[in-house]
């Protein structure tokens, strides 16, 4: 009997022990998590372990065609995507290789065209994806047009006209622009600046530029050349003794004597040298025609 007792004393006390800690342990874990901070420890330890299982994303390719609305490949569309850009080939095909950001904003422009715009996701195993994209035409109201003609000479061409002029040292008028400036001499020297006119024999005008003597800037009689060829007598007896107006395809005016270019001979004078007028006539144009 002693001995009975002694067992069923010893086993009701395992089991009381046993649940007992159950009971213990169970209510530690509800205070654990009822505690804001290990709440949150909890949490974070969730999803560091849920971080560590995610794959980081591979590159990826995305391709495609950009058309209108007739189904034609649209050439020069810019086709960007986050910070690469594509510009289509004349069969309006694009590529972009080594896109990694998830989604990717895609957006399609071209002149004449409404932008397209579009946010593509994919999934983590896909490495390339293909897209159609079509624009639709876009209204543009253009403003008044001017349409202008130069006419350009072989000869002006040959005699380095052009070259003088984009070096920019002189003033230069061609046929067009003689024949906005009045059409006289004294009207087109009106307009340069360091240069003024006055009246020669007969009336004919004879052309001033600048000087630097040791009296300070003063005016002088320019140098006259008609095509390429010094005129001595022009500063007495005035332009329009040279060559009439109307007869001219081009003009060259160097205020200032160190503006001439070398390639005109210079006449030897004493003192200050003073500017120069190159005119080319049609004559000239018509000989030079004929030496081709």
């Amino acid at each position: 009997m002693r001995v009975a007792m002694r067992v069923a004393m010893r086993v009701a006390m395992r089991v009381a022990m046993r649940v007992a800690m159950r009971v213990a342990m169970r209510v530690a874990m509800l205070l654990l998590c009822l505690l804001p901070g290990t709440r949150a420890l909890a949490q974070d330890a969730l999803v560091a372990k849920r971080d560590t299982l995610r794959a980081p994303l591979r590159p990826f390719t995305l391709a495609g065609t950009v058309r209108d609305t007739a189904d034609r490949p649209l050439r020069a569309a810019e086709v960007r995507a986050g910070d690469r850009v594509a510009i289509t080939d004349s069969l309006g095909r694009f590529r972009i290789d080594s896109l990694v950001e998830d989604p990717t904003t895609i957006v399609v422009r071209r002149i004449g065209y409404e932008p397209a715009e579009s946010a593509i996701a994919r999934e983590p195993d896909v490495l390339e994806i293909r897209i159609r994209v079509q624009l639709e035409p876009s209204a543009v109201r253009l403003g008044a047009v001017e349409v202008s003609e130069t006419v350009v000479y072989d000869a002006l061409v040959r005699n380095g006209f052009y070259g003088r002029q984009r070096a920019g040292k002189g003033l230069f008028f061609d046929e067009a622009q003689l024949g906005r400036t009045g059409r006289t001499f004294s009207s087109l020297l009106g307009g340069v600046p360091n240069t003024e006119t006055r009246a020669g024999m007969a009336g004919a005008t004879v052309a001033y530029g600048k000087a630097m003597t040791s009296r300070g800037i003063v005016p002088c009689v320019m140098d006259v050349y008609r095509d390429g060829t010094y005129v001595p007598w022009a500063g007495d007896a005035g332009l329009e003794r040279v060559v009439a107006f109307q007869d001219l395809i081009a003009v060259e005016v160097y205020a200032r004597g160190t503006l001439v270019p070398n390639i005109f001979p210079r006449p030897a004078r004493d003192g200050a040298v003073c500017g120069a007028i190159m005119l080319w006539t049609k004559m000239f144009r018509e000989r030079s025609d004929r030496r081709r």
